[in-house]
C-alpha cells in the first residue's frame, strides 16, 4: 500500500463528518463499507464500518465503550489480549483500502485509540499525517447529551480526555489543527490551510468539486451554540476551557509553545490522577473478566453496559 494516510482526529460532534465529507468530495478514499447516515447525522459520517466496528472491540476488550473511555489506562495498546485484534486491523486495512492514493480514516474513537493504530497504518502509508478539527467543546457537550443521551459531566469529561489525547499522541506526526467555525465561515481557505500545512496532493482540484462541496457544507452543521462562559469554575469545566483556548492557539499561526505543551502536560496528568481516583485496579478487573464471561458464556461479543447494569 502506497500513498498519504490522513487520520482526523477530533472529538465526537465537533466537525469532523463535514471536514471528512469535504475531504472525501477532493478524492479522499475512505475503504470500502461505509457508516450509514442516521437521522442525528443525515450527510453520513464518513466513517469506515468495518474501522469503527473493530474500535467498539477494543473498548470492550477493557470492558468499556466510547462512552466511558476512562477506563484505558496508559498503555493499554501493549495489553496481550489485543494480538488477535491487531491482525485483524492489519487485514480490514488491506482489505478496505486499495492505497492507490491519499486514503484517510475517521473516527472520534481514534483520539484515544489512535496508538493501537499508528504501527500499522506507517507500515501502509507513504506518510502518515494528522488533522485535528477543534470545536467549541461546549457545543460538542450540549450535541452528545441531547442526541446521545451522555449526562453533561460526562460528556465535559470525554471531551477533555479526548482532545488532550488527541493532542499528546499526534506529537509524533505533521499535523494541522483547524478551528471548525472557520471551515464552514470560508471552506475554501481552511481547505487550502490544510491542504498546504499537510503536502496533500488531492485527485481533484477544490475548483473541479466546489459545487459539491458548497452544496454539502450549510449552516446547519453547527446544531449548537454555546458560551464558554457556561462552564463554571468547577472540575472538568473549567480545564475544558484552558485545554481548548490552548488548542485555539495551535490552530494560529504561532502554533504552540513548549510552555504550552509543558501545560497540557499538566493539564493531562490532572486528568489521569483524577480518573484513577475514581477507577481502581479493581473496578477494571471487575469490568474486564466481566465482559471475558460473558464472551465465554455468549460466544458473541458482550454488551459491556448491559453488565455494568446487571451487576
Amino acid at each position: 500500500m502506497a500513498g498519504a494516510c490522513i487520520v482526523v482526529l477530533g472529538m465526537h460532534r465537533s466537525g469532523t463528518s463535514a471536514l471528512m465529507g469535504i475531504l472525501h468530495h477532493l478524492g479522499l478514499e475512505l475503504g470500502k463499507i461505509m457508516m450509514a447516515p442516521t437521522e442525528g447525522n443525515p450527510k453520513g459520517y464518513f466513517e469506515n464500518y468495518r474501522i469503527c466496528a473493530l474500535n467498539e472491540k477494543i473498548f470492550h476488550a477493557f470492558g468499556a465503550t466510547w462512552a466511558d473511555a476512562f477506563l484505558l489506562q496508559d498503555g493499554w495498546w501493549e495489553d496481550a489480549a489485543l494480538n488477535g485484534i491487531k491482525r485483524e486491523a492489519e487485514r480490514i486495512l488491506d482489505e478496505e483500502f486499495t492505497g492507490e492514493g491519499v486514503f484517510g480514516i475517521k473516527d472520534p474513537r481514534m483520539c484515544v485509540l489512535y496508538p493501537f493504530w499508528r504501527r500499522p497504518l506507517e507500515e501502509r502509508a507513504d506518510r502518515l499525517v494528522v488533522a485535528l478539527p477543534l470545536r467549541n467543546p461546549f457545543e460538542a457537550v450540549r450535541s452528545l447529551c441531547r442526541r446521545e443521551g451522555v449526562g453533561e459531566r460526562q460528556a465535559q469529561l470525554l471531551c477533555l480526555q479526548h482532545m488532550l489525547y488527541a493532542e499528546f499522541y499526534s506529537r509524533h506526526a505533521q499535523r494541522h489543527f483547524m478551528l471548525f467555525d472557520s471551515l464552514l465561515r470560508d471552506t475554501p481557505a481552511a481547505i487550502e490551510d490544510l491542504t498546504s500545512a499537510l503536502r496533500i496532493d488531492w485527485p481533484c482540484s477544490y475548483e473541479e468539486v466546489s459545487e459539491r462541496i458548497e452544496a454539502f457544507i450549510d449552516p446547519g452543521m453547527r446544531h449548537h451554540s454555546v458560551d464558554e462562559g457556561d462552564a463554571g469554575q468547577d472540575y472538568p469545566g473549567s480545564r475544558l476551557v484552558e485545554c481548548y483556548r490552548l488548542l485555539q492557539k495551535a490552530a494560529g499561526e504561532g502554533g504552540l509553545t513548549d510552555s504550552d505543551l509543558d501545560r497540557l502536560d499538566d493539564l493531562r496528568a490532572d486528568f489521569t490522577a483524577v480518573r484513577d481516583a475514581f477507577i481502581t485496579p479493581g473496578i477494571r478487573v471487575h469490568l474486564r473478566r466481566g465482559v471475558e464471561r460473558a464472551f465465554h458464556e455468549d460466544g458473541e461479543q458482550a454488551d459491556p453496559v448491559r453488565f455494568r447494569e446487571e451487576t
